[in-house]
């Protein structure tokens, strides 16, 4: 009787060890797991990504291929691209209330974009405070080639009315110019309704320095309104 319950004790403390050995697909580290976002939050985060984007100036219209969590960076991560290793770009965010996002361009270039302040996204030029400035012109669409690897790009230019004086950045030096670029920060806006037409846009000028910009200066556009051509 005595060798019964032994042998039963043995054989209940081998089942127990096999219980808490480590998942035989790997070591503990790989059974880590992301932190999972309700669907909600998921489109509060690439909302969030998308606003940044579009501040920074880095903004091109290739389509999302995956969002998800990069546990290295802990962060998350979403890929824009169309299948070529040398396009698109990745963006790293820590959350949907981040102000600062990580840029990895292709061919591979790392930057930063930081908010400075909130962003005012699709409002009128009317509603916008006296201190910002006003670009008048004729809106202008035109497909233009990445001079890195050669994809047909679309993009806007306002040809003002009067010559532009861009004071100068950390990319380009003071200078005079009667065509600008546009990074439209109004994406609930039907731009292409102002395609050819003479309009008032609102915000702040910087200079180019990808190879996705094809004007030396470049306007963060976050107001339109169509303009009527002064008889004076």
């Amino acid at each position: 009787m005595r060798n019964t319950i032994l042998i039963v004790l043995v054989a209940f403390a081998i089942t127990s060890c096999g219980e808490s050995r480590p998942p035989s697909s790997g070591p503990q580290s790989d059974s880590w797991q992301a932190p999972e976002l309700p669907e909600k939050q998921q489109e509060l985060v690439l909302d969030r990504i998308v606003e940044l984007v579009r501040e920074s100036g880095h903004w091109q219209d290739y389509p999302l291929q995956s969002l998800g969590f990069d546990k290295d960076r802990q962060q998350w991560k979403a890929e824009f691209g169309d299948g070529r290793p040398d396009a698109g770009y990745h963006v790293f965010i820590a959350d949907e209330k981040s102000e600062q996002i990580d840029i990895l361009l292709f061919p591979p270039t790392w930057t930063k974009y930081e908010r400075k302040k909130p962003s005012n996204k699709a409002i009128k030029t009317d509603s916008i405070v006296a201190s910002k400035k006003y670009y008048e012109g004729i809106l202008i669409k035109m497909r233009y080639e990445h001079v890195g690897y050669g994809q047909m790009l679309t993009g806007y230019i306002l040809r003002t009315s009067d010559p532009v004086e861009f004071p100068g950045d950390n990319f380009v030096k003071k200078c005079v110019v009667d065509e600008v670029q546009i990074n439209w920060l109004l994406a609930e806006h039907d731009i292409d309704h102002y395609v050819n037409k003479r309009v008032r846009l609102s915000g702040e000028l910087f200079g180019e320095h990808t190879a996705h910009h094809c004007r030396k200066v470049l306007l963060n556009a976050d107001g339109i309104d169509e303009k009527e051509r002064s008889n004076n």
